[in-house]
């Protein structure tokens, strides 16, 4: 009966939609998962022009119908690597090649983390994930092409030596990879473990004074194809964005999103923030002017996103009063079962 409640549960809150956004290396926008279609969006000048929509239909296109997708680019190849992308096909990764818009679908095997926990981030210079679940540390070779030509593989590479939980946020800037939210964390702390060493650092950093918190870190990707610098950490009530710059040990704070929808998807170059929730809004923060910048929302009839009408409005109400009955419902179940 338990399981049951518990499957029912996990299904209603997969109504919510999973979609993620992701760059390529010429600062297109790809929007990928909305309403079972994923759309080629083209650069910050046409997100608002209907005509720079475009969908793509080419490959192995997952189901974005989990919990807790994870979409990174890999710069040097100019392609978008997914993990945890399709609930029938758990373990393997997906990936979208930028340069045909056609995707991809292979195979992992090895120590296999839960993806449902992993928090993973895919390094720049050797296209490696790392990624943490049930507090061990886990790799995944891609290669050095885009598209592996050999046996895709995890491995576990140790247990991380210092106090964290399935709420740790990971940054990745630097080659290193950068814990926040552990237990022993001051304001604006971060454990460190340099990719290139495989060490973790015994000192922890000081980067500013924001809280430690739930959230999530968005690694800034350069034009230069360089490696990042910095990465943005959002915290869960997404109040304030800050923008961590890991070379001077300082942080910037911009405001935070205007939809403060938790389960909002991101991704950011070196000028622009986007964020995509889970109602597959899309706004943006345009930062190049500094911490002054305010959000937009990106409003294209070529998306089938919400829009500002009063029909629209009471469907979604309609969906939203719906999900809740099912969630009180359930929640009743499980008071009564336990």
């Amino acid at each position: 009966m338990r399981t049951t409640l518990a499957a029912f549960l996990l299904i209603v809150y997969q109504v919510l939609a999973n979609s993620q956004v992701l760059f390529d290396n010429d600062n297109n926008l790809y929007v990928l998962g909305v309403n079972d279609k994923d759309f080629s969006a083209g650069t910050k000048k046409e997100w608002n022009s209907s005509k720079s929509f475009s969908k793509l239909n080419k490959g192995d296109k997952p189901s974005f119908d989990t919990t807790a997708p994870n979409c990174w680019l890999s710069q040097y190849n100019n392609g978008g690597y997914c993990l945890n992308v399709d609930n029938s096909n758990k373990n393997s990764i997906y990936i979208l090649d930028f340069s045909n818009k056609e995707w991809k679908k292979y195979d992992m095997e090895g120590d296999l983390p839960d993806f449902d926990k992993l928090k993973a981030v895919l390094d720049h210079d050797t296209n490696v994930w790392y990624g943490v679940s049930d507090k061990n540390l886990y790799s995944l070779e891609m290669g050095e092409d885009l598209l592996p030509d050999d046996t895709l593989t995890w491995k576990k590479v140790q247990e991380v030596p210092f106090d964290i939980d399935d709420n740790v946020v990971i940054g990745l800037a630097s080659n290193h990879l950068h814990f926040i939210n552990g237990g022993g964390l001051d304001k604006g702390e971060a454990e460190l473990f340099v990719i290139h060493y495989s060490y973790f650092q015994p000192e922890k950093q000081k980067y500013g004074d924001f809280e430690q918190s739930k959230g999530r870190a968005v690694s800034v990707f350069k034009e230069s194809k360089e490696w990042q610098t910095k990465f943005w950490f959002l915290p869960e009530n997404l109040e304030n964005s800050y923008l961590i710059d890991v070379d001077k040990n300082t942080t910037e704070t911009y405001e935070g999103p205007s939809n403060k929808d938790a389960n909002s998807a991101f991704t950011s170059n070196d000028q622009t923030l986007v964020q995509l929730t889970s109602a597959n809004q899309l706004y943006y923060l345009d930062f190049s002017s500094g911490n002054s910048a305010e959000w937009k929302q990106i409003e294209n009839t070529a998306l089938p996103l919400p829009t500002n009408t009063n029909e629209e409005k009471e469907t979604s109400n309609s969906k939203t009063t719906n999900i809740n009955y099912a969630l009180i419902f359930v929640s009743l179940l499980l008071i009564l079962v336990l």
